[in-house]
């Protein structure tokens, strides 16, 4: 026995089998070209409709931004005053981020004339890069959920879907507020995996960022709350020390949100809606029924997602239940349940300022973003249950695969044809 301990000790490491290998590989490949498509997507809408803008929201973001670089109050034949009192106290991050945008856009165009389309061309682009990352953010989120198979499903819808696609280019905060909650979601989850309050912090850091961009989105600190609680239960001196950590940073921003930017003021149309009947809204069966079926919107428009979703909701249960009283593999039902209870604070928090319609989806696309990756979870279960071995699995993911891209792509090409000009 002891020979064979020793003989161990110098054995050269065992090389992965050249099957597994090859699986890795194409694996990598696979999720390499669905960034590949998820970007194309992107670069060829982000500049719809240019030179033409018809999005409010864009030029209210782009001349605040302008009066914050010094501009005087007449700019472009707009008397942008009212923008400025209607936006005072809006979220400093998306405006310091626009900011330095359009001086990089002058700085490539030095001594020309430049035409606020100009200057949206390059927030958009900047904002489809963004959204590019937020893709590869939403695979590891679903890895991490569901092992590489959530993973896969969870980008591919993320990628393709038209509603996403849209307002994931656009030049206002929401893009990169996707980008800030599918990382502090990753982060967080990543923490779990490593019990590694670095991470965690991170994830703190990127749900601050969050707020930085929008307010109301304060439900992003869920995961990194609920993994908090697991960490402190398992280390509670060394946690401590972290919380007052994420407690001192958070008093700063809110100091400097608070007495040195005057957060307290904003007084759109959200945070008047909130003032007056918050309490009320949050409450309101009709608003949250309202805000759940327009964040299900992705897998309602299309047919064929939805009777996917049907399918996929139950023999995802079913799977799940056959999985665990037979003894196999099953998803880590914490972690499907942190992201559950993610969406619904996420409803409920929208619902206190506003009943979401087709304009304004971005406020719940945070929430569709976790039911995406609930449903590839679902769907990796199913198939994991009921799969005999990678060579039964293999097909049934190419299939889902087909079935899912034929009930976005169609919508997603069309679209980008509508937009061109």
């Amino acid at each position: 026995m002891s020979n064979i301990a020793v003989g161990a000790r110098h054995a050269l490491p065992l090389q992965p089998p050249p099957k597994r290998t090859h699986q890795r590989i194409l694996i990598v490949l696979a999720f390499l070209f669905l960034l590949i498509v998820a970007a194309a997507l992107r670069l060829l809408i982000f500049d719809h409709y240019l030179p033409y803008i018809e999005d409010g929201n864009e030029q209210n973001m782009f001349l605040l931004t302008q009066h914050w670089r010094g501009v005087g109050a007449d700019i472009y034949g707009y008397n942008i005053q009212y923008v400025v009192d209607w936006l005072h106290g809006y979220p400093p991050l998306y405006l310091w981020l626009n900011a330095l945008t359009q001086q990089a856009t002058e700085a490539l165009a030095p001594g020309q004339w430049l035409f606020a389309p100009d200057y949206f061309y390059t927030a958009r682009l900047l904002a489809a890069l963004f959204s590019i990352v937020t893709t590869a953010l939403v695979v590891s989120i679903g890895w991490q959920t569901g092992g590489a198979v959530a993973g896969w499903f969870a980008g591919l819808i993320w990628a393709l879907s038209p509603i996403v696609l849209l307002e994931d280019s656009a030049a206002v905060p929401d893009p990169f507020v996707f980008f800030t909650c599918a990382l502090s979601l990753t982060l967080a989850l990543r923490a779990w995996t490593l019990r590694n309050p670095l991470w965690l912090f991170a994830s703190f850091l990127a749900a601050l960022l969050t707020i930085l961009f929008k307010y109301s989105h304060i439900y992003v600190f869920i995961p990194f709350s609920i993994v908090t609680l697991i960490f402190l239960r398992e280390k509670p001196k060394r946690t401590l020390a972290w919380i007052a950590l994420e407690i001192a940073v958070g008093l700063i921003a809110a100091a400097y949100l608070v007495f040195g930017y005057g957060a307290l003021g904003v007084s759109n149309r959200e945070a008047d809606q909130f003032q007056q009947r918050g309490i009320e809204s949050v409450l309101s069966l009709d608003r949250n029924l309202n805000n759940v079926r327009m964040a299900l919107l992705t897998f309602s428009q299309s047919p064929i997602l939805a009777l996917l979703t049907g399918i996929v909701v139950i023999g995802g249960i079913a799977a799940y239940i056959t999985a665990r009283r037979g003894g196999g593999r099953v998803l880590d039902w914490r972690r499907v349940g942190l992201l559950a209870l993610y969406s619904v604070a996420g409803i409920i928090v929208t619902s206190g300022f506003s009943r979401v319609f087709e304009g304004n989806i971005r406020y719940v696309l945070p929430v569709t973003m976790a039911l995406v990756i609930l449903w590839s979870a679902g769907a990796a279960q199913i198939i994991i249950t009921f799969g005999r071995g990678t060579m039964h699995r293999a097909p049934t993911i190419a299939l889902l695969t087909v079935l899912v891209s034929a009930a976005l792509l169609p919508g997603a090409v069309s679209m980008i044809q509508q937009y061109q000009l």
